[in-house]
């Protein structure tokens, strides 16, 4: 193995430790204090919760019109620091014109997405955007940086102030109000712990221009054209479930459906996404140079997380109900049901996500869009036929998880031609 290889595979373990040991710290906090949680909350909240969280995920992806992506691969620090400039500008021009159209328009864009529950709690979208923006662009810098001690403490420090509001708050009988709050709060803290690598850096600040960033605007346009539109649609395919659950059953069924989706996904949280994040610093770094070593990295990384994801996701799909009576108490049986229907689809992201990564490393963000968008549509007929069907909502959330199992492998083959192309060119031009 070269040195250059040895370094890499370094940076990759030592950055998947550290973020996946903060992950695993962060689990065993929301594992442990999530049945004390769902004793002090209803499925109803946590509806509300589910539906708020929906929202935002679909409001959040114009946060800075996805340019934050391209900060980890920027060529030089001005260019890397100007991009940030451009991401916080951005982020607050969105989250003022988000403010100033729920004021005067909120109840009717609520009524759009099928969330007019959270008509009293509308003044907090603004702020979460605006949240969860801002730390959406500190993480990819501290990717640039591969500073991964800083990104575990932002995980543990969310964790441990979400968990702590919610319980405080629960206990004081604020209902809905106080998922939200502990929701907000979560992001809020992250925040603060990743800023301290912006302000190491001051120096960098007297290199931001106006000029440098309308050029930046401009050399990174693919991630608004294609990357943008791309988790827009990629936002609304998730979110789905949530919105039509809502209209057509209400908050208390959209509640077990929250619960079971945030559970699955322990293992994509624990592992999945460490994985991913490590592995997109990783690639923009090498991916370009050295497209074979990226294809050996992530066929290794799809052997081990088949390994790691078949036991809880068979235990799940087997024993779901029982295990959700028995940890969250019995109210929570039905959400157990919902956890059996999306383990497959979640087994898949686990799986195939990670290494799906590479679209924006290799730009090739319009292939991206169009399988996103073909996923999509097909997952927006699948509802519409429940729909017209009358079918019953657990039902109808396996359709949809089978439909994601689906499209998630269907893009990792894409990844996988795009790196193989790459090497092929790469071995010609040599």
């Amino acid at each position: 193995m070269s040195l250059k290889n040895r370094i890499t595979q370094s940076h990759l373990i030592k950055g998947f430790l550290m973020i996946s040991g903060g992950t695993a710290f962060i689990q065993v906090i929301n594992i442990v204090l999530s049945p004390i949680i769902t004793r002090l909350y209803s499925p109803e909240e946590f509806g509300i919760l589910t539906l708020y969280s929906s929202v935002m995920a679909v409001l959040i992806v114009f946060g800075s019109f996805y340019y934050e992506s391209a900060i980890p691969i920027a060529e030089t620090e001005e260019k890397a620091i100007n991009v940030f400039a451009l991401c916080i500008a951005i982020l607050v021009l969105v989250v003022s014109v988000i403010s100033v159209l729920l004021f005067f328009q909120g109840e009717n864009l609520l009524i759009l997405l099928d969330a007019k529950d959270l008509a009293n709690y509308a003044y907090l979208i603004p702020i979460g955007v605006f949240a969860v923006g801002l730390y959406n662009i500190l993480m990819k810098w501290t990717l640039r940086e591969r500073d991964y001690k800083s990104i575990f403490k932002s995980k543990v420090s969310q964790s441990v102030s979400n968990n702590l509001v919610k319980i405080i708050l629960g206990l004081l009988n604020f209902g809905s109000l106080g998922l939200l709050l502990g929701n907000i709060t979560n992001q809020s803290a992250g925040v603060t712990v990743l800023s301290f690598n912006v302000f190491r850096k001051k120096s960098l600040v007297g290199l931001i221009r106006i000029s440098e960033i309308i050029w930046c605007a401009k050399r990174y346009i693919n991630f608004f054209w294609y990357s943008l539109p791309n988790a827009v649609v990629l936002s609304f395919t998730t979110q789905i479930p949530v919105f039509f659950l809502t209209s057509i059953y209400g908050s208390e069924i959209v509640g077990y459906y929250g619960l079971a989706n945030s559970i699955v996904k322990l293992p994509v949280a624990l592992i999945g996404a460490s994985v991913g994040e490590v592995f997109y610093a990783e690639a923009a770094s090498i991916g370009l140079e050295n497209p074979q070593r990226l294809i050996n990295l992530s066929n290794k990384l799809l052997k081990k997380l088949l390994v790691i994801g078949i036991i809880p996701f068979s235990v799940l799909g087997i024993f779901g109900p029982q295990l959700f009576s028995f940890v969250f108490g019995h109210n929570w049986y039905d959400a157990g049901m919902y956890s059996q229907m999306l383990s497959i689809g979640v087994f898949a992201n686990l799986v195939f996500h990670p290494i799906s990564r590479i679209y924006g490393v290799f730009e090739r963000q319009r292939l991206k869009l169009v399988i996103d968008l073909v996923r999509f549509i097909a997952i927006a007929i699948g509802f519409l036929v429940a729909r017209e069907f009358d079918v019953q909502p657990q039902f109808a959330v396996l359709i949809y998880s089978i439909l994601t199992m689906i499209f998630y492998y269907l893009t990792y083959l894409f990844a996988q031609i795009i790196m193989k192309r790459f090497v092929s060119d790469l071995n010609h031009t040599n």
